[in-house]
C-alpha cells in the first residue's frame, strides 16, 4: 500500500465522521428579544372608552298648558272608549285622572300630557291604551295695558301674539305710539324682561309677530306729540 493511497483513505474517513456528526447535532434556535414582538398601536388608531349619549328631548309641538286649562280626555282600549272626562289644570300643575288621582301636567303641551297619560293608565289599568287630550280652554292670562280701547286681562289661546292681543282689546286709540309698545315678562329666576316691538312695522308685514307668554304684559305707550 503507497503512502498516497493512505493518506486519501484517512481523508475520506474524516470526511464520513465530521458530516455525520453534523448530521447529528441539534439544529441552534434564535431567540428574538421579546421587545421585537411588542406592537405598538398609534395615538389615532387606540379606541377612547364610549359614553352614552342622552337622548335628545322633542320640542313641544303646541303651546304650554298652565293652570286653568280645561282639557277633555278619552281613553281607548281594546277598539272601544273606557273613559272620558274633563279635568281643569290646578294651581300645582295637576289634574284629578280617574283612577290614578291626581297627576302633574303642567308646562307639557297636549301631545306630551297624552303621552303621560297613556303611561299612567298602560301600568295597571288598561292593555296598550290610547289617549286623546283635546285642549277646551287654555290656561294663563296676559295684561294689555296702554293706549288701547279696551285694556285689561285675556286669556292666553292658541298662537296669541303682541298684535292679537292689542286686537283682542279693541285696538288702538288715536294716541298710541304703535313702533314703541313692549312686552313685560317675567323669567323663571324672576327677573323682569323687556321686549321692545314695533307693531307699526308687525302690521306692515314688515317683522314677525311675538308670541305672547302666561302672565306677559302687552303696553302700548302714549304718543309724545
Amino acid at each position: 500500500m503507497t503512502l498516497r493511497t493512505l493518506l486519501t483513505g484517512s481523508l475520506a474517513a474524516f470526511v464520513f465522521v465530521t458530516t455525520a456528526v453534523a448530521a447529528t447535532k441539534p439544529p441552534t434556535t434564535q431567540r428574538v428579544p421579546a421587545s421585537a414582538t411588542t406592537v405598538r398601536v398609534a395615538p389615532s388608531q387606540a379606541r377612547a372608552p364610549v359614553t352614552p349619549q342622552p337622548r335628545p328631548v322633542a320640542p313641544p309641538s303646541g303651546p304650554l298648558l298652565n293652570p286653568g286649562a280645561v282639557l277633555d280626555v278619552s281613553v281607548y282600549a281594546a277598539g272601544k272608549k273606557e273613559l272620558d272626562f274633563t279635568a281643569t289644570i290646578a294651581p300645582d300643575s295637576s289634574i284629578m285622572v280617574p283612577l290614578a288621582g291626581q297627576t302633574k301636567v303642567g308646562g307639557r303641551d297636549a301631545m306630551a300630557v297624552s303621552r303621560l297619560l297613556q303611561s299612567v293608565y298602560d301600568k295597571s289599568y288598561f292593555v296598550d291604551p290610547q289617549v286623546l287630550v283635546n285642549v277646551k280652554e287654555y290656561g294663563g292670562r296676559v295684561l294689555v295695558s296702554g293706549e288701547v280701547r279696551q285694556p285689561g286681562i285675556y286669556p292666553v289661546g292658541v298662537g296669541l301674539t303682541a298684535l292679537s292681543a292689542t286686537v283682542l282689546a279693541g285696538g288702538f286709540t288715536d294716541f298710541a305710539s304703535v313702533s314703541r309698545a313692549r312686552i313685560v315678562r317675567t323669567t323663571k329666576n324672576g327677573r323682569t324682561e323687556v321686549v321692545k316691538v314695533d307693531l307699526g312695522k308687525i302690521l306692515k308685514g314688515e317683522m314677525p309677530d311675538l308670541a305672547l307668554r302666561d302672565g306677559d304684559r302687552v303696553d302700548v305707550p302714549r304718543r309724545l306729540f
